[in-house]
């Protein structure tokens, strides 16, 4: 069953028809309005059409270029660095309630 395409951002994406996007929200017991239908329909459009320009680009033996391309377009990425984001006994300190270097919480599970 072929379905209509959505669009988003002057691209169309796979066809992804609004009974196939209703039969994945019942498998995922979801219960959602038209409004949400047509929105994860793009959604799903979308991600399946990422999807399918991956594999040509792998298929094509693109790999070290699709890597480029990818650290091109998020921009420069950052060296992993060790930092201590806190101080944990400052932090524990501020605990209503702490001790053995833990914070202590209330029992939740009976």
């Amino acid at each position: 069953m072929i379905g209509h395409g959505f669009t988003h951002d002057r691209v169309t994406t796979m066809s992804i028809t609004p009974e196939e996007v209703a039969y994945t929200a019942r498998l995922a017991r979801l219960r959602l309005t038209a409004d949400e239908l047509e929105r994860f329909g793009r959604d799903l459009a979308r991600v399946t059409e990422y999807i399918s320009q991956l594999n040509e680009a792998l298929q094509s033996g693109a790999e070290t270029d699709l890597g480029d391309r990818l650290v091109a377009t998020r921009g420069d990425l950052r060296s992993d660095e060790i930092n201590q984001w806190f101080d944990p006994k400052r932090v524990l300190e501020q605990a209503p309630d702490a001790g053995d270097n833990l914070f202590r919480v209330p029992k939740v599970i009976g």
